[in-house]
């Protein structure tokens, strides 16, 4: 009866285990790694150690927002899924304002995984558009806004990347 009783607790106790690992946020992603608002180029390349270089005049549709410039890019990974990031800067200040991150390989199954990391750091996301050819999602992190944008039409997609990430800081000023 007592080896019992303890089977059930330790069962009880694994199984707790691993449904509260799986309700857990996944790693960090604030910044990408090594940056921060308000960061010049030369901040940048040197805090990713030589990772971000320059970009060329053909990154710029990769910027989301379409104000700022894209001046450096970087491969990044996060939680198994590859980007390169395209770290955007405010023409009038060149500092880091936006940075945007492609998903490689986007691939149904690196869509929804990307998706649920989104979902599981950001929670619900507070608006969103979904037709055939597009879906846009939008979070709020704190002073941050989050965006995640998946473009199926061939056609929509040409020159900018067909899933990315894009963080955008809503302070005043980077």
């Amino acid at each position: 009866m007592k080896a019992s009783s303890y089977l059930t607790s330790a069962a009880l106790l694994l199984i707790t285990a691993l449904l509260l690992s799986g309700c857990q946020k996944p790693s960090p992603v604030r910044d990408w790694r090594y940056t921060r608002w308000g960061m010049s180029a030369s901040e940048v390349t040197a805090a990713s150690k030589g990772a971000a270089v320059p970009a060329n005049p053909s990154d710029q549709p990769h910027e989301r927002s379409r104000d700022n410039q894209v001046l450096l890019k970087a491969p990044v990974g996060w939680e198994g899924l590859n980007f390169t990031a395209y770290y955007a800067f405010d023409p009038r200040t060149r500092l880091l304002s936006s940075i945007t991150l492609e998903l490689q390989n986007a691939t149904a199954s690196a869509n929804e995984a990307l998706l649920e990391l989104l979902n599981r750091q950001y929670g619900r996301p507070y608006s969103g558009h979904e037709d055939p050819s597009t879906k846009i999602l939008v979070w709020q992190s704190g002073r941050d806004q989050v965006g995640f944008v998946k473009l199926s039409d061939p056609k929509l997609a040409v020159g900018a990347p067909a899933t990315s990430v894009s963080y955008q800081s809503l302070g005043a000023s980077p």
